[in-house]
């Protein structure tokens, strides 16, 4: 007898709580995989019995929620935090959660049975957090928010200066940035408009908010020089506005006339009644403009001569109280690098 059985005239009796749904199709919930005898019977007399092993197909897999915390701030470095209490939730029933988290700030930790987040921050900033809680299936649920150590941080100035102004070209000036308010830490980079400064490029504030670098590297023409604040976790950071740098090559005019303002800034000079002064000046500057005039074929050996002959009178105008020691110091160290 066929076992073909057209699905408009039989009549299957199937595992109990199936039901026939096409040709070949069961539907109907079973509570378990199985095996049942299907009794087909058709137009013609009699019956056939088959075996069919039937299988439960699987619930979909569990859902797990996270509740968001929202936004966390702590306010003070080293104060301890009681805890922050995750919330999670599991579609399937007695599921146990296990917690997770990374992103935390330094010193908290979470608890992984409880999904308590505890701890003593040590360092400030702003720090994503993801939380995750997974349950004995590995099916899992996260969330994700930012927790803030420390006060906002703090907006800053800069101002810059420089000095001397100007400055021969490997004479050192000395370049001086300060901020405010004082911030916790940080450092400074000086800059010329071509880049960082060597040796200049993180300069660190002293108490005062302040940060110098000295350097002989500016080169010969005006340099605009700027400051940059790094900032740090308390303070924003900050450039200051730029300050222009003369820089004049190494002359012997040149050199005359920062001697010239030297001695025109001691006490000694200042001591003097204005026609002494204007004399000392008429004088120095003919001196000066004769300088100017020096025949640039000039050999070495006779700009060494020169260059010692006005050392020997930078030490009698040290000795006589026209220049300070640190003054015929810079001068000296000047001389030995003039050129025409």
């Amino acid at each position: 007898m066929s076992c073909f059985v057209r699905c408009c005239s039989r009549a299957l009796k199937a595992a109990p709580g199936l039901a026939v749904v096409g040709a070949l199709a069961l539907a109907g919930p079973a509570a378990a995989a199985g095996s049942a005898t299907l009794t087909s019977r058709g137009d013609q007399a009699g019956t056939v019995a088959r075996p069919l092993t039937f299988v439960s197909a699987s619930p979909a897999g569990n859902v797990v929620s996270v509740s968001n915390p929202g936004s966390q701030t702590t306010t003070t470095v080293g104060a301890p935090i009681g805890g922050v209490q995750i919330q999670a939730t599991d579609s399937a029933a007695a599921q146990t959660l296990t917690y997770s988290a990374t992103g935390l700030p330094a010193g908290l930790s979470i608890t992984p049975t409880t999904g308590s987040i505890a701890g003593t921050p040590t360092t400030k900033g702003v720090y994503n957090v993801t939380v995750t809680a997974t349950d004995t299936t590995g099916a899992s649920g996260s969330t994700t928010f930012t927790w803030t150590v420390g006060q906002p941080q703090a907006s800053t100035s800069i101002t810059n200066s420089v000095a001397p102004n100007p400055a021969l070209e490997t004479q050192p000036v000395t370049l001086t940035a300060t901020v405010t308010p004082v911030p916790d830490g940080g450092t400074v980079a000086f800059d010329d408009g071509d880049g960082t400064l060597p040796g200049c490029d993180a300069q660190p504030i002293n108490s005062s908010g302040v940060a110098t670098c000295q350097t002989s590297s500016l080169p010969v023409g005006s340099d605009q020089l700027t400051a940059t604040y790094s900032g740090d976790p308390s303070y924003q950071g900050s450039t200051s506005a730029s300050v222009a740098e003369t820089i004049l090559p190494d002359t012997p005019q040149n050199l005359a006339k920062l001697t010239l303002q030297y001695v025109d800034s001691s006490a000694k000079f200042q001591a003097l009644g204005q026609f002494a002064q204007a004399l000392i000046n008429v004088l120095a500057n003919q001196a000066i403009a004769a300088l100017g005039s020096i025949n640039p074929q000039i050999t070495p050996a006779q700009l060494a001569s020169l260059a010692e002959a006005y050392k020997q009178g930078v030490a009698v105008l040290n000795a006589q109280g026209w220049l300070t020691a640190g003054q015929a110091n810079t001068l000296n160290g000047l001389a030995n690098n003039l050129n025409i």
